[in-house]
């Protein structure tokens, strides 16, 4: 399970605020690992954003297949889907 990835980030004094997950720092679909050294805190939709963005551009493509994934920095000031937060 993932939760083994998190606990030793949390152990060694990791603290997420309200709107922070720990996310990959390479994404394991474009070959990150699957370890704790492998994880950054991130805002959530930052991430989710971000983790859309770039399952988008690679869905379908064969396993091994040389890519360059161009993403766009959302915006903190909007929410989900491009939204601004009230």
């Amino acid at each position: 399970m993932l939760i083994e990835l998190a606990e030793p980030a949390l152990q060694a004094g990791v603290v997420l605020g309200p709107d922070q997950i720990l996310d990959f720092t390479q994404p394991p679909i474009l070959g990150g690992a699957l370890e704790p050294g492998n994880l950054q805190v991130m805002d959530f939709e930052v991430a989710l954003n971000l983790a859309g963005q770039i399952h988008q551009q690679v869905a379908g493509l064969p396993e091994g297949t040389p890519i360059e994934v161009d993403v766009e920095q959302p915006s903190p000031r909007r929410g989900l889907f491009g939204r601004r937060k009230r």
